[in-house]
């Protein structure tokens, strides 16, 4: 998540082969991924095929890499369970 964030940070306007590339992703699964961001309002359409970054969108991703929560720094312990 973290290498995501800096990347879609670095760019300006983002198509579907950057998010292949960034997540090492099938074309399809980016198409989708894409959607979801334009559905949700984190992306809008800059041209026949890329996108630019909504305002609240960088604000939202600047606010992860600031807080790191993309990073967990507890994995809680599993516990079986008894029967």
């Amino acid at each position: 998540a973290e290498d995501f964030i800096s990347s879609i940070m670095a760019t300006e306007q983002i198509d579907t082969r950057d998010v292949q590339d960034w997540c090492n992703w099938p074309r399809e699964l980016a198409s989708e991924f894409i959607s979801l961001l334009v559905r949700k309002n984190a992306l809008v359409r800059q041209s026949a095929s890329s996108y630019r970054k909504t305002p609240a969108f960088i604000q939202l991703l600047r606010g992860i890499r600031h807080e790191d929560i993309a990073r967990p720094t507890h994995i809680p312990e599993v516990v079986e369970d008894e029967f």
